[in-house]
């Protein structure tokens, strides 16, 4: 039976992830996937990014620092990594543009936490990150619950609440939450 690993923030840190896939007994055939935020901070970006261009059955979802390298917003963290990534950091920006914003199966639905569900406008995402940043505030993971949901921005099929850590409560266009300032499908 094939095993599949959901792994986060890896940041650079190949030997690391080396390791964790060692200590899961992760074979060949069993499928792993990143939840984005390959790159940035740590010191092997090249190699995490090979990794994932390079080896079957994996998958990697586009995080916040992937962006960041796309648009070309380039912090100190991110000139790091474009140091560390050398001749072929066009090639591999190129790949990142490329990477998905979410991936489900019958089993398990995987974003980054920059899908908002229900907002359309960038006003209405900006108000509901604002708004989701601080009630997450501390909090380590988020879980999704409901039937007929969807993770892609553009969609507005979640139909139960969102649950942040417990510390929010998200519902969207068909939910019953109050609506964030700004936010017309009641996201927030």
């Amino acid at each position: 039976m094939q095993s599949t690993l959901i792994i986060g923030d890896i940041h650079g840190c190949h030997a690391e992830l080396l390791d964790l896939l060692d200590r899961a007994a992760i074979g060949d055939d069993d499928l792993v996937v990143s939840v984005g935020d390959l790159v940035d901070r740590g010191p092997d970006p090249a190699s995490v990014v090979e990794l994932f261009r390079a080896r079957p059955n994996s998958l990697a979802l586009c995080g916040n620092h992937e962006r960041k390298h796309i648009r070309g917003v380039l912090s100190y963290s991110q000139q790091v990594a474009k140091l560390q990534l050398g001749a072929d950091y066009e090639d591999h920006v190129r790949w990142m543009a490329t990477l998905p914003y979410h991936w489900e199966r019958d089993d398990v639905r995987v974003v980054h936490w920059g899908s908002t569900p229900g907002c359309r406008s960038t006003r209405c995402r900006r108000t509901c990150a604002r708004a989701r940043r601080r009630a997450t505030r501390g909090c380590a993971s988020a879980t999704a619950t409901g039937p007929g949901t969807s993770f892609t921005p553009t969609t507005s099929r979640w139909c139960s609440a969102i649950r942040w850590s417990g510390r929010s409560r998200w519902c969207c266009a068909t939910g019953s939450s109050a609506s964030t300032p700004g936010c017309a499908t009641g996201c927030g």
